[in-house]
């Protein structure tokens, strides 16, 4: 009788793996368990039935299932899955092949056990399976996660009788669990291979799958089960083929408006990257929000648009080309930048549908209305991440860790020795230069004559022109005050902003930048939708806000807010204690 090696790769298979060991033992003359790490009984189980058990990184089926062939000593190989066992039957066919192998592999067919029924139907049987075979003559290939063993040129294939007993799914969300598993490994194996579909056949192949499995292939003769079956398999395949149609190695996000939105925009790929950093995430800005993009982590790439207006047309279109992306997010909608895109190739590209030109130039449109949605800017923007395999819907209090900023930069001798070591450097921003409600200087001065002395070091913010129109704010609070408009590059208001201690300010951009580096940033605003704080408070791990809790729209058409400016010195202040 000639020897036979028996492989079985596993992770996490308590349920399964004695029962598949104790169908192999009259005809294993060894076994080799290669297993990915399991964090249950797994190794235990395997040990006491005195087999090799080898850990390996999953690197996916066909990969482990070749890393096992280098372990085997004999010819012959047998592999299972962990959730498969031998029937009787089977195991007496595999002993009597056993006496003298004279085929180059041997097929059978396997049997499903779904939630404790046997299906017989829905294309599920015989599932015919080549599992023993001469390992010298071939090697694993296919397409993940369905691996199959292949010859290097044509063999004798002989079939046993009998089962190969398959306990695939004890419960609905075993099935659904694997669905999702399954169908993000085989989009990624399509994309990497360059197989793509159109949206027609992504809709049509769910529907044939259906009535091929339900009706052709007999499914509906297993009763519920069969239609259950029938109908997931009908889903997955959709879901397979949507998620081909959003995989991909590289993605523009576009976002060219004012430096707050910018910053409430790089979420958007801390979420791409925390779902797979391989992905490239190019940024496409300003010249001002260059250093605000820059600073995050998770962008790989900085584009200037102001350098591209320079080019001419064609040279923009090629430029575009030259990126290799393969989809654009356009988070701030922009008629030049839509057109570039469609022109340019690129294959999926992304808006609302709530822009006209946007039906022209993408083609993966979402209903999103920003104006009057109760969700944060920071979450809308994340939204149109739904076309691709990515998660999107965070809640506010995770999405200060996608920023992406861990180093903000060293300040210069004369800012640091600014700082104070003994007191809280606070830091206001009175103007907005008209993109918020303002508090009003009148405010401001006095949060500025409430606040202690011996607390607080102050600090004034913003461009040399909002400090013009400040000039008798800093002649009343000499002293007391020290008056950085005009003074700071964007990359030195970042790392300044980040070693203070506080922040307050209206709805700007400094507000943003003040809670994406994690410091104390109150925010005050009005309450008039869509400039309210449910669409734009800061977001941080310290971010807090002032409002108030009335509806009121009376400042919608310009001049002074009441309602913000009624908001008291005291408030503030309470907020910095907290």
């Amino acid at each position: 009788m000639e020897r036979l090696s028996v492989v079985i790769i596993t992770y996490n298979e308590e349920l399964n793996i004695g029962r598949c060991l104790d169908s192999v033992i009259e005809v294993a003359d060894e076994v080799i368990v290669i297993d990915s790490y399991s964090t249950d009984n797994t190794e235990a189980i395997c040990r006491s039935y005195n087999v090799q058990f080898i850990k390996k990184e999953f690197l996916g089926y066909i990969e482990q299932k070749n890393y096992a062939l280098a372990f085997v000593n004999y010819k012959f190989v047998l592999a299972l899955d962990a959730d498969e066992a031998l029937s009787e039957e089977l195991r007496r066919s595999i002993l009597q092949a056993k006496v003298s192998f004279s085929s180059a592999g041997y097929s059978m067919n396997r049997l499903t056990n779904y939630c404790g029924k046997w299906i017989k139907h829905c294309g599920w049987y015989p599932d015919t399976k080549l599992r023993l075979f001469n390992r010298e003559l071939g090697w694993w290939g296919g397409t993940n996660p369905h691996d199959a063993f292949i010859f290097e040129k044509e063999e004798p294939i002989s079939h046993l009788e009998g089962d190969l007993l398959h306990y695939s799914y004890y419960t609905l969300d075993d099935h659904h669990n694997q669905v999702e598993r399954f169908t993000d490994i085989a989009a990624g194996e399509y994309f990497k291979k360059g197989i793509r579909v159109s949206k027609l056949e992504m809709y049509i192949s769910p529907i044939v799958k259906f009535i091929r499995d339900y009706f052709f292939l007999l499914g509906f003769l297993d009763g519920r089960a069969g239609l259950r079956i029938c109908y997931i398999s009908a889903g997955a395949t959709y879901k397979k083929y949507r998620k081909l149609n959003g995989t991909v190695n590289s993605i523009i996000i576009s976002r060219t408006d004012s430096l707050g939105d910018v910053i409430l925009t790089l979420p958007l790929a801390g979420a791409i990257k925390k779902q797979n950093p391989n992905i490239k995430v190019i940024f496409l800005g300003r010249t001002y929000s260059k250093s605000i993009i820059e600073t995050s982590d998770y962008v790989d790439e900085f584009i200037n648009f102001d350098d591209i207006l320079k080019k001419t047309n064609p040279d923009q279109i090629s430029y575009f080309k030259g990126l290799n992306a393969d989809a654009i997010i356009h988070v701030f909608p922009n008629t030049k930048i839509a057109q570039l895109s469609k022109k340019a190739g690129i294959p999926i590209r992304v808006g609302t549908s709530h822009r006209l030109f946007h039906l022209t130039t993408c083609n993966r449109l979402l209903n999103l209305g920003r104006k009057s949605s109760d969700l944060h800017e920071a979450q809308l923007n994340l939204k149109l991440l739904s076309p691709f395999n990515i998660k999107y819907n965070y809640s506010l209090t995770e999405i200060h860790e996608l920023y992406g900023y861990n180093d903000f930069g060293d300040l210069n001798e004369n800012l640091r020795n600014l700082l104070s070591k003994k007191r809280n450097n606070l830091i206001i921003h009175p103007k907005s230069k008209g993109s918020a409600r303002e508090w009003g200087l009148d405010n401001f001065s006095k949060l500025v004559d409430l606040l202690p002395d011996e607390k607080y070091k102050i600090f004034v913010t913003g461009t040399q022109e909002e400090g013009n129109l400040m000039s008798d704010f800093f002649k009343k609070h000499e002293g007391k005050i020290v008056n950085l408009t005009g003074t700071l590059s964007l990359n030195e208001l970042i790392a300044f902003i980040s070693k203070a201690d506080a922040l307050v300010a209206t709805s700007t951009g400094p507000l943003h930048i003040a809670a994406a580096t994690g410091i104390k940033a109150v925010g005050i605003f009005a309450p008039m939708r869509p400039i309210h704080p449910g669409r734009w408070k800061p977001v941080g791990k310290n971010a807090d806000y002032l409002v108030v809790d009335k509806k009121c729209s009376k400042c919608r058409n310009g001049g002074i807010c009441d309602c913000i400016v009624g908001i008291s010195e005291n408030q503030v202040y309470n907020k910095l204690l907290v």
